[in-house]
């Protein structure tokens, strides 16, 4: 007997594979035609400077507010330790940083197109994977 969720299935992976494949190709030209000599300012440049240090063996640490380098509870520490670990393994640079934001990107379009379809039709439950798509960093 033919399984008759096969067709849609397929077609489900099918459109996830369209919708994480356009949001990467618009997180890339973000990259290449809007910010394409990216420098952290701000609060990406404290969570640059807080994984680094983490990935250095300087602990969750950060020179902001003040000017001495010193323990910190300024910023919510899973994004830091998360980065950290990815400048401990390919070294501290804002190329890392940013392929691990496209990277958690693609697995929020995913997770909302999964969560949407889940409790929708699979047809519709591709929209909240399609609005998703369009956060470019």
């Amino acid at each position: 007997m033919p399984n008759d969720k096969t067709p849609l299935c397929l077609s489900v992976h099918l459109a996830s594979a369209v919708l994480v494949g356009v949001g990467l190709g618009v997180r890339a030209a973000y990259w290449a035609f809007v910010t394409p000599n990216y420098v952290p300012v701000s609060d990406a440049n404290q969570y640059f400077e807080l994984a680094s240090n983490l990935a250095s063996g300087r602990g969750y640490s950060m020179h902001f507010p003040q000017l001495t380098l010193h323990a910190t509870a300024f910023r919510p520490p899973l994004y830091p330790a998360v980065l950290g670990i990815v400048y401990w393994l390919f070294g501290p640079s804002i190329v890392a940083g940013r392929v691990l934001n496209v990277a958690i990107g693609l697995a929020v379009i995913l997770l909302a197109a999964a969560l949407a379809g889940a409790w929708l039709e699979p047809a519709p439950g591709c929209w909240p994977g399609c609005a998703s798509r369009s956060i470019h960093r």
